[in-house]
């Protein structure tokens, strides 16, 4: 038992952390045309961050999708000046990092928010004065005329985003939970859930009877953020580039129009207490989202970062992971909303559920001790003594100073967490119990497991019309074939896509791909959005990095540098196939592999 020796090494105990953070020179002021201007100091040298807020609360309840999809495809098509190629090549050049998104900018300690546009880039204190006029090309002066390539890019949205709540469709339903009680939360829903998807749906129907329609909304979009009411500009950079800045963006501001903003009250659809969403997937995220009125608690108090740590690690994992099978599982307090515990990739419902309810009575009979407890302390501390970045810490600073939360939040936070005691546990008990009575449920999952619970939910929606991927049957591979176990195996568990609905395409070419695809998911535990960012991902553990291309055909000699590359990162011994070769493999081929490289791995029982 190495423990003392251990302790003899730590630097720092609780009462000794160090309570400092970074701090920005911020000022904070009204022109006399209206638009608050924030500059925060930073230290850094010829490059700064202009981010700009554009009031979005007087735009009608059915803009919001409109406005989501403006976001989606300013940008990407012609402008009034240049072509989208032309486009790019400039974007790369003066707009670094940028970023056309929807903020949501709430009253610190209330429910209120502000709906926005946020644009932001990074550039080089020379380039400053072209990337604001690109930007405004950008926003106000792009073409939506072209029918073709505007409707390739709505079905290119719609697909992504299926993908994306394919992959974690708890985030949907974390917002929607969060949203029954706090407005910001169901706004952002349904900005981006599946109410979205079906908006997308309809536009690309509208599309191909009536683009000049979708072309003229789109237009009304750009037309209402020509304005500067209610406009804030932030920017972060040197001293010298604060200055530079300044003109520019006042420029920039006095270009657009002065129109009053009315706020409109919106009405979306409320919440069930216990809801499900299908998806195409073969495993279930359960979950409970509470509010912090429902916890007996104003909001947010650091302590509860530990209290979460410590309960994850003796009750949920042990329970839900090493005994009943799910991947993992989320739990936590958010700043600002509520609180969650979400099971990951789970092979369960009925008893998830269980496992929650019996998270007071477990609390209620466990005693950790000052130790235990100061070591959940530490762990949590170092979250909010990493430093960030330079840039982005300054941003922060300005937007905290938008939504009226105090510049020394972070400090607060830390002294919060000193005041968890042994001593004051148990005052959790009752928070917890209220946590499970009182917070919404949810399980998002295939469409075989949520049907046979439908009893649970009191809504079910199913936004792809998915079906029970277990009562698929294709064509090409019948119960008896060569690859019938394998491919199974391979669809059931989301490691590979049929190539239609009902043919699995055995005998066409594998691609690195369907390789990069399978690997992602084994490693990461959920669906990649898309090919080149898993490639990206699986390639910071060099996974796969001399394997070609995603549409190249995969070799037998590439998925053995593939499955060795992954056996290195997970640390797993691997012994490759000697007599692998250059040929390609075909996609049935390819399942059988795998299947078998899980064999020898232990991920699957070799019968």
């Amino acid at each position: 038992d190495a423990s003392e020796y251990v302790k003899a090494l730590q630097a720092v105990t609780v009462s000794s952390l160090p309570e400092e953070i970074r701090s920005y020179d911020l000022s904070d002021e009204v022109g006399e045309d209206g638009v608050r201007y924030l500059n925060v100091t930073a230290d850094v040298d010829g490059v700064g961050r202009p981010v700009l807020f554009f009031d979005g609360s007087g735009l009608t309840q059915q803009d919001i999708h409109w406005f989501a999809l403006y976001c989606s495809v300013v940008g990407q098509l012609d402008t009034a000046r240049h072509s989208s190629e032309e486009l790019a090549v400039l974007t790369t050049r003066y707009l670094y990092d940028s970023e056309t998104r929807l903020s949501l900018l709430n009253r610190y300690g209330t429910d209120e928010f502000r709906p926005c546009l946020r644009v932001g880039w990074t550039a080089a204190d020379e380039d400053l004065a072209a990337g604001y006029d690109l930007m405004y090309e950008i926003l106000f002066e792009t073409d939506f005329s072209d029918a073709e390539k505007l409707g390739g890019l709505i079905t290119q949205a719609k697909a992504s985003l299926k993908s994306s709540i394919n992959a974690e469709p708890y985030n949907v339903m974390l917002y929607r939970g969060l949203g029954a009680k706090w407005p910001l939360y169901r706004y952002n829903s349904y900005f981006k859930g599946f109410e979205y998807y079906s908006f997308l749906e309809e536009t690309e129907q509208l599309m191909e009877n009536y683009p000049a329609i979708v072309a003229k909304r789109l237009e009304r979009i750009g037309e209402y953020f020509h304005n500067r009411t209610n406009a804030a500009a932030v920017y972060a950079g040197s001293k010298d580039g604060v200055a530079l800045n300044a003109p520019l963006v006042q420029n920039f501001m006095a270009s657009l129009s002065a129109t009053p903003i009315e706020s409109v009250a919106y009405e979306f659809d409320p919440v069930a207490k216990s809801e499900a969403l299908i998806v195409d997937s073969t495993v279930q995220f359960n979950g409970i989202i509470v509010n912090y009125a429902s916890l007996g608690l104003e909001g947010f108090s650091a302590e509860l970062d530990a209290v979460s740590a410590l309960i994850s690690d003796k009750y949920l994992y042990p329970r839900l992971r090493d005994q009943y099978g799910a991947y993992g599982v989320y739990s936590g307090f958010m700043y600002e909303g509520g609180a969650y515990l979400i099971s990951y990739r789970d092979p369960n419902i009925t008893e998830t559920f269980e496992v929650y309810e019996g998270l007071p009575a477990f609390m209620d009979a466990l005693e950790p001790d000052q130790e235990e407890l100061d070591g959940y302390i530490l762990s949590s501390y170092s979250y909010y003594a990493k430093p960030a970045g330079e840039l982005s810490g300054a941003i922060d600073t300005a937007v905290s100073a938008l939504t009226d939360e105090p510049l020394d939040i972070e400090l607060q936070y830390m002294r919060q967490l000193k005041t968890l005691t042994a001593e004051n546990f148990k005052d959790y008990v009752a928070l917890y119990r209220a946590f499970v009575d009182e917070g919404m449920r949810f399980t998002c999952g295939g469409a075989g497991a949520i049907n046979e619970h439908a009893e649970l939910y009191d809504k079910i929606y199913n936004p792809f019309g998915s079906v029970d991927l277990l009562a698929v049957e294709f064509d090409d591979v019948a119960e008896g074939d060569p690859y019938y176990d394998a491919v199974r195996f391979m669809f059931e568990n989301g490691l590979m896509l049929p190539a239609e609905e009902t043919v699995f395409d055995v005998e066409s070419e594998a691609l690195v791909g369907d390789m990069a695809y399978a690997l992602y998911v084994l490693g990461f535990g959920e669906t990649p959005v898309n090919l080149d960012g898993a490639r990206d991902d699986l390639g910071e553990y060099g996974i796969m990095s001399s394997c070609g291309e995603n549409d190249s055909a995969l070799s037998g000699k590439s998925a053995e540098d593939a499955f060795a590359s992954f056996s290195k990162a997970v640390g797993v011994p691997y012994q490759r196939n000697a007599d692998a070769t250059d040929d390609a493999l075909s996609r049935g081929e390819f399942v059988e592999i795998f299947v078998n490289y899980l064999k020898l791995i232990g991920v699957i029982e070799d019968e």
